[in-house]
């Protein structure tokens, strides 16, 4: 076992290439890289170069977060809200991954649906497959599989605000200013376990019911 190798053992690490791994070790050896040469931001500003990380196979969720850290000052020179450089070099999986690390998409993820908060304080709530099967036109307030939560709209400011024993509906969504697939928030809060409430339909539309009123954190 080289050494290379068995500093992975321990997580990801900067600073080492693949002439250090053994023919063997390297099956097992990925690198979470974005090219430097396409280093720009969408005004074409040069954002600066990258640190390659090198990783075992199964880490990535370690490696995306040491990626982040390690590559801060670049990141934060990047506008995620167009196409960008993590698009064009990573992965849908990798980019997701080292955006959540890096606090410019934090997800919430559940068997049915994903909460993704954004750094400007958009909130998405979106289908689970639809999220992991959909690339950046995932997006849209067009599909009934994702909701947009304007910035300055809480979901824990409308659970909070309804009378235990009232239900949320589609409507109460609305109303609020959220857009696109209003369905996907309520699925949210059924399967969310800060959001105490019980399914229900109202007029055959999917809502739930408020066991008790969140109190302020």
């Amino acid at each position: 076992m080289t050494n290379a190798y068995e500093s992975l053992q321990d997580g990801p690490k900067a600073g080492l290439s693949r002439g250090q791994f053994a023919p063997d070790e390297r099956a097992e050896v990925r690198v979470l890289k974005v090219d430097s040469s396409h280093g720009r931001s969408s005004t074409g500003e040069y954002v600066g170069s990258f640190t390659s990380i090198y990783y075992l196979e199964g880490d990535e969720s370690a490696a995306a977060r040491r990626f982040a850290e390690v590559n801060a000052e670049s990141l934060d020179r990047i506008d995620f809200s167009t196409s960008n450089v993590l698009d064009s070099n990573l992965s849908r999986e990798l980019c997701d991954l080292v955006l959540h690390h890096a606090g410019e998409r934090v997800r919430e993820i559940y068997s049915t649906v994903v909460r993704e908060n954004r750094a400007n304080g958009v909130t998405w709530v979106m289908d689970r497959e639809y999220y992991e099967t959909t690339g950046r036109g995932r997006y849209s307030i067009g599909s009934s599989k994702a909701a947009k939560v304007p910035a300055g709209v809480s979901l824990e400011a409308i659970f909070r605000e309804v009378l235990a024993g009232e239900p949320i509906q589609p409507a109460t969504l609305e109303e609020a200013g959220i857009e696109g697939g209003v369905r996907q928030v309520l699925d949210y809060y059924r399967v969310a376990p800060d959001f105490p409430c019980t399914p229900t339909t109202v007029n055959g539309k999917l809502a739930v019911i408020p066991e008790e009123t969140l109190t302020e954190s």
